[in-house]
């Protein structure tokens, strides 16, 4: 079952060549499960901790250079239906 995340998600994992799901939740500080429960919209998704998780994939997308800026981050936010980031600057690019 597709979900709006879950697109957007291996839309950005596709941009940065290897990035599996797998790679990205080990990064992300995720168990792979959830992880996948989140990319199908699964319960995982929701509430205070479900925007923490969404933030930690984030960051960890940023870090393996597979999103480069605010908007990309708002996007899969939006996708969670969590509010954006407030700040409307680029990141910077990771090292």
């Amino acid at each position: 079952m597709s979900h709006v995340f879950g697109d957007l998600l291996s839309q950005y994992r596709g941009r940065k060549h290897g990035l599996t799901q797998a790679k990205l939740a080990q990064s992300a500080g995720l168990d792979p499960t959830i992880l996948g429960r989140m990319a199908q919209g699964k319960k995982d998704l929701t509430g205070p901790s479900g925007r923490d998780r969404v933030l930690r994939i984030i960051e960890a997308l940023h870090a393996q250079g597979a999103i480069a800026t605010q908007e990309e981050a708002n996007a899969l936010l939006a996708s969670a239906s969590f509010p954006p980031l407030f700040l409307r600057v680029n990141l910077p690019k990771p090292c």
